[in-house]
């Protein structure tokens, strides 16, 4: 008796955990920075904050991603000098050209560079 008490009890928890999560999910935003050049070395552009989608592709420059994002799209990138900072599913950098990526303060789940060349990578 106890046991199944305690058991609905972890499930409602859980429940509302899941249904946080869904309400926070909803609310994330996508950023649209494509064919562009941002930034520089002295002073990179800097995108902060929780998103849906970073779309990077076709883009040059300096740029730092700080926060936590679903998926980062760089993908055709060119002479794009990257840092990420936080959190992050997805990183597509396939088919850039003289991509600097630096990852020392990132976590990432997945990072497809298929065909893509990499000037310099800090990890």
């Amino acid at each position: 008796m106890i046991f199944r008490k305690e058991v609905r009890r972890v499930k409602k928890e859980k429940i509302k955990k899941i249904e946080e999560l869904c309400k926070l999910l909803r609310r994330l935003e996508n950023r649209d920075y494509s064919e562009r050049t941002l930034g520089e070395k002295e002073k990179p552009f800097v995108i902060k904050g929780a998103f849906n989608r970073v779309d990077l592709s076709k883009t040059s420059g300096w740029v730092r991603v700080e926060g936590m994002a679903i998926i980062v799209d760089a993908s055709e990138a060119h002479d794009l000098h990257l840092e990420l900072v936080g959190k992050f599913n997805l990183v597509d950098l396939s088919g850039g050209k003289k991509i600097e990526l630096n990852r020392e303060k990132a976590e990432i789940n997945l990072l497809d560079a298929s065909g893509v060349s990499i000037q310099k990578l800090i990890s």
